[in-house]
């Protein structure tokens, strides 16, 4: 790739590549990556009438400053954005869809054509109504979380040997956070964790078009991790991992390797005491930017180093691996339902007792299985800490699994009284905006 000195570099020369190699752009018949996309064909996305080659093309006039068409809208946010090997796969010409995606989603945000209001479910905790600020504050309070908030960069803090990133994703799903750092301490590790309502790597703003506030955060990112001087950044989201490692890496001068959770433990497998011997059948969800960054052995070597479990594939497994629906389930659940139960079907096939992932947005999309299927869902952190005799609860898997959002309030009060938000906030943002209940 060409030298690129910020992201929206990297949005022009997507563009360009698309429009100089794109057969649709070159007005040839083509749309082989929309024909062989298994959500956006869907009836309800009211696309598939129009023909793959159509759709393809009014994302090729969108970029030459043409019309903004309600396709490229769809093509754009209706996309999962996490099965790319489908599409990618079959391309004659290798564009990276889900790196046109940026492109587009930039395109239509300067057009004033942003994404679905519910789109600030998945951006960085600043927004009032984001899944890290509502959710998080529903399952901890404030004052007790155990990591360090920071509100800007650090001045010349403690140097360590790796920085635990509690990213925006991970902030609904404290548990998996909290077990990684048990992990850790008993691992005899010299870490920090660190989080921060605008701390963020800049990939889900950059994934809806907000080109220059992803510059920003992706500079404080890494001025922020720079700081503590470690010379790993171990995250629970891979979506931070294969962001960092890749287009960051290119855009600055990165002194740190950011590795995800599960990749780290595997790799000292050999320091993890085990206290139990769970008797367990588990099947692996395999993530989408996990497949992209490491692939997907190290999941693999992290539960098969755990005593009494016992490891099988579903039918769609590792690079074939179905996508659990991604930015989809936000925008458009109702068209994710037939994807989301041959998932549950393969597990149940394959004998799994649990099916795990190595992804907070995997598992959260996951959690309504506990209630058609003989499935406990968990991500793959957890798994390893009961082995361990470490427990957290999911707090947030119990109160979506509850269907009762007046119960929830009642039960999250001591947390919501400690939150910035009023109770009738959470109220209306549980019942409208974020689409888990």
């Amino acid at each position: 790739m060409a030298e690129i000195k910020s992201l929206a570099d990297f949005c022009e020369l997507i563009e360009k590549g698309f429009l100089e190699n794109c057969l649709v752009a070159q007005g040839e018949d083509c749309g082989l990556c929309m024909a062989n996309c298994p959500v956006l064909l869907d009836p309800k996305f009211g696309l598939a009438h129009k023909g793959p080659n159509a759709v393809m093309k009014s994302v090729s006039d969108l970029l030459r400053g043409k019309s903004v068409s309600p396709e490229a809208y769809l093509w754009v946010f209706g996309c999962g954005g996490g099965c790319s090997n489908l599409c990618q796969g079959v391309c004659p010409s290798g564009i990276q869809p889900g790196a046109l995606h940026i492109a587009v989603a930039r395109r239509l945000y300067e057009a004033n054509m942003g994404p679905p209001p519910s789109y600030q479910e998945l951006l960085p905790g600043k927004y009032r109504y984001s899944a890290a600020h509502v959710l998080g504050d529903l399952v901890t309070k404030k004052t007790e979380r155990p990591w360090l908030t920071l509100t800007e960069v650090p001045h010349d803090p403690d140097p360590v040997d790796v920085v635990l990133f509690n990213s925006c994703v991970s902030h609904k799903m404290p548990n998996v956070i909290m077990d990684a750092m048990d992990i850790l301490t008993r691992m005899g590790v010299n870490f920090i964790t660190v989080a921060g309502p605008e701390l963020c790597c800049g990939a889900v703003p950059l994934r809806y078009g907000l080109v220059e506030e992803a510059q920003k955060l992706a500079e404080t990112f890494v001025a922020t991790m720079s700081a503590f001087r470690a010379k790993k950044v171990v995250t629970a989201c891979p979506g931070c991992t294969i962001f960092s490692n890749g287009l960051l890496s290119m855009l600055f001068q990165v002194p740190f390797e950011t590795q995800h959770i599960t990749d780290f433990l595997a790799d000292n497998t050999d320091n993890l005491n085990f206290t139990a011997k769970p008797k367990r059948v588990v099947t692996i969800h395999d993530a989408c930017a996990q497949i992209k960054y490491s692939g997907c052995d190290s999941p693999r070597k992290m539960l098969q180093a755990i005593p009494g479990i016992t490891l099988v594939e579903m039918k769609h497994n590792k690079e074939n691996s179905i996508c659990c629906g991604g930015l989809t389930n936000v925008h458009f659940p109702d068209t994710m339902k037939n994807l989301h139960k041959s998932r549950g079907d393969e597990a149940v096939a394959a004998g799994a007792e649990i099916l795990t992932t190595v992804c907070p947005d995997c598992t959260s999309a996951f959690y309504h299985f506990e209630e058609n299927y003989p499935l406990q869902v968990k991500h793959a952190v957890s798994v390893l800490a009961e082995a361990m005799g470490i427990h957290n609860e999911d707090k947030l898997k119990r109160y979506v699994l509850t269907r009762d959002i007046d119960k929830v309030l009642a039960e999250a009060r001591d947390c919501i009284d400690a939150s910035d938000l009023s109770p009738a906030e959470f109220e209306y943002v549980l019942r409208h905006c974020l689409g888990y209940f």
